[in-house]
């Protein structure tokens, strides 16, 4: 498991083919079919999630390949969110990374789970605020993650890093975090040639996911246990 919450597990959960799946990482394992060194697409996995019949049932799975993807490339092993924690996930059996995804004031993508970067970096401020070039400045603060030792220059990524690395090889659910961020991400997949079944675009603000639906990539509407926040049946019935 990964340094979320129970509030933040509870809160992101897919509604698939008649199941509740809650879509959290595990450490080990392979999402490769028993004897295969195909990965799986996002069809194999849609296929998987239909025959399950209930949250806890998604672990009986297990047995035919099915494990969590990489939430924040898992940072209760590895520096969340960055290259180095994208790669260590992967070769630890990974195939799916999950990359908090925010829009820049200049338009570029930069990899981040909060709305600040306070809590991982050792600057602080709006992560909405910070330039291309400015993020490339920023470094990681090893003293905050629970990860393992983080090396000095270390970073946070571009979107387009994560795409250039590890496009088409796994599957990657990139988050739109803020707004205009879904359309950007989509531009973005569609520059770097990635297919429509090796990535899933997610976020808790439907209009973000309008531009994936529209190209055709697949898409995860997240919703919270907040006040307000619509249930899995309302979601259904929209």
């Amino acid at each position: 498991t990964d340094m979320a919450t129970t509030a933040e597990r509870e809160s992101q959960t897919l509604a698939l083919g008649g199941a509740m799946v809650t879509p959290w990482n595990v450490s080990g394992g392979s999402v490769f079919p028993t004897g295969s060194s195909t990965p799986r697409t996002l069809a194999d996995w849609m296929v998987l999630l239909a025959n399950v019949s209930s949250p806890t049932g998604i672990y009986a799975q297990e047995d035919a390949g099915f494990i969590y993807f990489a939430h924040r490339g898992l940072p209760s092993v590895y520096p969340e969110n960055t290259l180095d924690a994208y790669h260590r996930s992967v070769a630890a059996g990974a195939q799916f990374i999950e990359c908090d995804t925010y829009l820049l004031r200049d338009g570029s993508l930069g990899i981040m789970h909060d709305a600040t970067v306070d809590r991982t970096t050792t600057s602080s401020g709006n992560t909405a605020d910070f330039s291309s070039m400015q993020w490339d400045g920023l470094v990681v603060d090893a003293s905050d993650l629970l990860g393992t030792t983080v090396q000095a220059d270390t970073r946070p990524p571009f979107l387009a890093e994560v795409l250039a690395e590890f496009g088409n090889k796994v599957l990657i659910g990139p988050e739109a975090k803020n707004i205009g961020s879904g359309a950007a991400i989509v531009s973005l997949l569609q520059r770097y040639g990635i297919a429509k079944d090796m990535a899933i675009v997610q976020s808790f603000t439907e209009s973000e996911l309008s531009a994936a639906i529209t190209a055709g990539y697949p898409t995860m509407m997240l919703y919270g246990t907040y006040a307000g926040s619509p249930t899995p049946a309302a979601l259904a019935a929209t």
